[in-house]
């Protein structure tokens, strides 16, 4: 067991990779001038690659540790010796394999959750799609109490309106281009909606694939595979996007028709995507996850909008602003206060519940 110093400061890491991250990616996005289709493209291409060969270093370090472990008599002792395996086959194999559409659907959700992110990052700002990422705890209860995975309770729907009051204040009082890169922030505040609901949808149906999962790498490989579907979406919609010069130049004016305008200073910005807001970020979140409730890490998930803010003001007072890319924190951020707040009332409820609903946490 970890220190709690240890423990909160992964989880604190996890919220700083996922805060700073979308400071980068409005650089850019933005700064540099890049479609957010393409810039996704080239993200979740690095990064299912690098997800499967994890994969498979975990499963090669897996099979050498169970295999210098297992007893010297015998061959077939350990391949019955898989932690967590049920000892006799089971009865209900159907549950252990999941259709392939059950199995592609978390990466339509993938693509919807980083197409509507990284296009609200353009039309809007970086502090406003942190100030969302609490809400999708919300969206994942009441999704769960929808389903019959969990009993909706006064408390979880109090909450609930805690989050949509706080979805409208960061619509409605989103001034409009308050900074030259922000074309339309209403419309952003909406693409930044669909993305944690989508979000939220992905994590639901990750819970109902893994259900059943006995192998300790069953998420990793789910992870893997729904990156995969995303890179293949994001590449047959990026094609068909760039037949469109005019749906080009609204989400990207920089690129001047040609949606595969990549500059030098964005590929920077996807890099640091890939390495430390997909790669270091989950990694830290799993590992805290370990030893730490899903409770005290979706709470973890109030810190995210508090990162960008304080990176984005950092730049802004050394006077780093590529492309006039950032702006200071308005008066839509009472709208990220609502959402923190409704989070709190909903994970107070699941506490008070305890472990009798445990679809009711998640993984932000």
């Amino acid at each position: 067991q970890p220190s709690p110093v240890v423990l909160h400061g992964a989880l604190l890491l996890t919220q700083f990779c996922w805060g700073s991250a979308a400071i980068f990616n409005k650089l850019g996005l933005s700064g540099a001038g890049v479609l957010p289709l393409l810039f996704a493209l080239v993200r979740e291409a690095t990064a299912a690659p690098l997800l499967f060969a994890l994969l498979f270093w975990a499963r090669r370090e897996r099979q050498g540790a169970a295999s210098s472990s297992s007893p010297s008599d015998g061959g077939a002792a350990p391949l019955a010796a898989d932690p967590g395996a049920p000892a006799p086959p089971s009865s209900d194999e159907g549950h252990l394999q999941p259709s392939i559409f059950a199995r592609l659907l978390p990466g339509v959700f993938i693509f919807l959750d980083q197409f509507c992110s990284l296009t609200g990052i353009s039309l809007a700002d970086p502090i406003s799609a942190a100030a969302w990422q609490p809400s999708q705890v919300v969206f994942t209860i009441l999704i769960c109490g929808c389903m019959g995975m969990e009993r909706l309770t006064p408390r979880k729907l109090f909450g609930a309106s805690l989050t949509v009051a706080g979805a409208l204040c960061l619509v409605l009082l989103s001034a409009d281009g308050s900074s030259r890169n922000e074309r339309s922030p209403q419309l952003g505040q909406v693409f930044f909606a669909i993305n944690c609901l989508a979000s939220s949808l992905e994590v639901v149906l990750w819970r109902r694939l893994l259900r059943h999962a006995t192998s300790p790498l069953a998420h990793f490989a789910v992870m893997a595979e729904s990156y995969l579907v995303a890179a293949c979406l994001m590449a047959i919609a990026c094609v068909g996007v760039s037949f469109s010069p005019a749906v080009v130049n609204f989400f990207c004016p920089e690129c001047h028709g040609s949606a595969w305008h990549l500059p030098p200073p964005a590929l920077l910005a996807i890099g640091y995507s890939v390495v430390v807001q997909t790669i270091v970020g989950y990694l830290a979140q799993a590992w805290a996850l370990r030893y730490a409730e899903s409770s005290l890490a979706s709470l973890y998930a109030t810190a995210q909008s508090i990162m960008a803010a304080a990176l984005c003001c950092l730049l802004l007072a050394l006077d780093f602003n590529p492309g006039g890319a950032l702006k200071w924190p308005g008066r839509e951020m009472l709208g990220g206060v609502l959402i923190v707040a409704g989070l709190l009332v909903a994970e107070c409820d699941c506490r008070r519940a305890g472990p009798r609903s445990p679809h009711g946490r998640t993984r932000t």
